[in-house]
């Protein structure tokens, strides 16, 4: 049975920004355990991260952008970037 990812944002910039790439961190989680090892894409850019022991990542976007995190035994999640994130 594949087990479902949540995703925190821990630090998203409060400044809205005007289609420039900014880095924002998050932290993805499963029943409130962070999950290592779960990759990030960026799939308007094609850039990948790996969640690290804890969990957390770092990846660099802009507004429209739609990032996609997998892992082997866990159901694939979207999330699209917007103006306020």
């Amino acid at each position: 049975m594949k087990k479902y990812l949540f995703i925190i944002p821990l630090l998203i910039s409060p400044f809205t920004f005007a289609q420039t790439e900014k880095t924002i961190h998050g932290k993805v989680i499963n029943e409130d355990f962070p999950v290592q090892g779960i990759k990030v894409v960026n799939i308007i850019t094609e850039k990948t991260v790996t969640t690290n022991n804890n969990g957390d990542f770092s990846i660099v976007v802009k507004p429209n952008d739609m990032l996609v995190f997998y892992g082997l035994e866990y159901n694939y999640s979207r999330k699209s970037i917007d103006e306020k994130d």
